[in-house]
């Protein structure tokens, strides 16, 4: 088999901050799938991740260390010539996640930079009172 190129989105999620400086988030990923052959496939996947730990900030820097962490989800796909595969989804990176932030109202963006790729991820977040 060949490599696999993977393409996330956020679907949908939650980052609880809390004032004693813990965290909970979750988060529901779709993600496509590419082969690196270039051959084509039909692909679909649903990955869901929940983590808990610490947070700070400083000035623009928002930094999550994760204590605890669970992910799961697979990623099917079907090749042109009828090939079905069922994946389980790469396990998300561990330890801390460094990302610049900003707060305007009831708004919080992030921005994640991940090596080798031009655009950060950016999330956008709305507060619920």
């Amino acid at each position: 088999m060949h490599g696999m190129r993977f393409d996330m989105g956020m679907r949908e999620g939650e980052l609880h901050l809390l004032a004693d400086g813990r965290y909970e988030s979750r988060v529901r990923l779709d993600a496509k799938a590419s082969m690196d052959s270039g051959e084509s496939a039909a692909t679909h996947g649903l990955m869901s991740v929940r983590s808990r730990g610490r947070w700070r900030a400083q000035e623009d820097q928002l930094t999550l260390q994760p204590q605890s962490q669970r992910a799961r989800g697979a990623i099917d796909y079907v090749t042109q010539s009828g090939h079905r595969l069922t994946r389980p989804m790469p396990t998300p990176a561990s330890g801390a996640m460094h990302m610049r932030y900003t707060c305007r109202g009831d708004t919080l963006v992030t921005r994640k930079r991940f090596p080798g790729i031009a655009d950060p991820m950016i999330q956008r977040y709305a507060r619920v009172r």
